[in-house]
């Protein structure tokens, strides 16, 4: 009885060690560190090994608005990638305390934070809101806290002056205009054209110094020899 009650203390232990705390921040705390803003409906995701060998689930999102994202970061607002860590991969389970949970054509506001290209939903499942559509008013509820009486409720309306004092601008479907889509494609090829200019360029140039140093080379040795 006593290794039982050990065993399931000791288990307890290990799931106390692996849960994710969260604390209601202000909504302002959240916005400040964060990238962007996305109001989208969730399609569906895959998981996927990174290099570094973390477990993520890439979840696919249609952007209906956004806040604080430039033009070259949506380049097709119908499949907007988000990463978040956990999911099942090849049968196993990867289990992640605190991810967010999507459910199909679930309508939501994603705070956004970007790191090596990529974007993660910031602070995890604090960064998901629930869009709750009334006969008057749009409400975002927040999925870990919903009963909290400062964040786990607020008016769309309200939520969007926050958003334009971080962002300088409120949700909006900017990200939806085809005039911007087309921009933003160009912007991103001439990106990539300029990078690869940019390798061919230290391409040209390592072979150029090599081949000075072998013509230096050639020229101690004849000199030598004379």
């Amino acid at each position: 009885m006593v290794k039982i009650i050990g065993f399931l203390f000791t288990l307890l232990i290990a799931m106390g060690t692996n849960a994710t705390t969260f604390y209601p921040l202000p909504f302002t705390k959240q916005l400040v560190d964060s990238y962007g803003v996305i109001r989208a409906v969730y399609n569906g995701s895959v998981v996927k090994r990174l290099p570094s060998g973390r477990i993520m689930t890439e979840g696919s999102f249609r952007i209906l608005q956004s806040s604080g994202l430039a033009p070259t970061d949506i380049i097709n607002p119908d499949d907007f990638k988000v990463l978040y860590p956990g999911g099942v991969y090849q049968g196993l389970v990867y289990q992640s305390f605190g991810s967010p949970k999507f459910s199909k054509r679930e309508e939501v506001v994603l705070i956004l934070s970007k790191s090596q290209g990529a974007f993660h939903v910031h602070n995890l499942a604090l960064g998901k809101y629930k869009v709750i559509k009334g006969r008057k008013e749009t409400y975002l509820t927040s999925e870990v806290f919903p009963a909290n009486p400062k964040i786990g409720k607020i008016k769309l309306q309200k939520f969007n002056r926050l958003v334009n004092q971080r962002f300088g601008t409120i949700l909006n479907d900017e990200a939806r205009d085809p005039d911007r889509l087309v921009i933003s494609r160009a912007e991103r090829a001439l990106a990539s054209v300029e990078e690869v200019e940019e390798q061919s360029s230290h391409f040209e140039t390592f072979w150029l110094v090599l081949l000075m140093i072998g013509l230096s080379a050639i020229s101690i040795l004849v000199l030598n020899k004379e």
